[in-house]
């Protein structure tokens, strides 16, 4: 998958995951907290990488290496698409 085809789909991805919001503010509150869960599963991955490395388990390190940088790739910035409200 290309890091474009990959931006879009986690675009995609944040604005089905994201409450309506009614603010630029709260649109970037939501950002925060997206953010803060993408984190969470980046230091997992990170995690998980040294402990398949420690196993000896170089395949699973590199699937868990992979998945470090595609959660990296799917981190919102502040010019994520903002929703228009209904």
């Amino acid at each position: 998958m290309s890091l474009q085809m990959l931006n879009k789909a986690a675009d995609e991805c944040f604005m089905r995951s994201m409450p309506q919001v009614r603010t630029q503010a709260e649109h970037e509150a939501a950002i925060d907290v997206w953010n803060k869960i993408i984190d969470d599963a980046i230091g997992n991955a990170i995690r998980a990488k040294a402990a398949y490395i420690d196993a000896m388990q170089y395949e699973h390190a590199v699937i868990a290496r992979d998945l470090a940088v595609y959660f990296e790739a799917m981190k919102a910035t502040k010019d994520a698409p903002f929703p228009i409200p209904r």
